[in-house]
């Protein structure tokens, strides 16, 4: 299981980073536990610079029957 990120700037709706939470925090100058952070705050309502918008892509994984 993925989670894949896409942030916009909330003023301009421009696309500041996309991909997984490492590839974003690349994006975007900072550390992992930084990006999570600002997951985190903007989920909670208190980070409003950003809109962030994820995915949780599932494993394709064939059960037997």
């Amino acid at each position: 299981m993925a989670t894949y990120y896409t942030i916009y700037e909330k003023k301009t709706e421009k696309v500041v980073a996309f991909g997984t939470a490492k590839e974003c925090s690349k994006q975007m100058n900072r550390s992992v536990s930084s990006f999570y952070c600002t997951v985190s705050r903007n989920r909670l309502g208190k980070h409003h610079k950003y809109v962030i918008v994820s995915d949780v892509e599932e494993d394709d994984v064939e059960h037997d029957e």
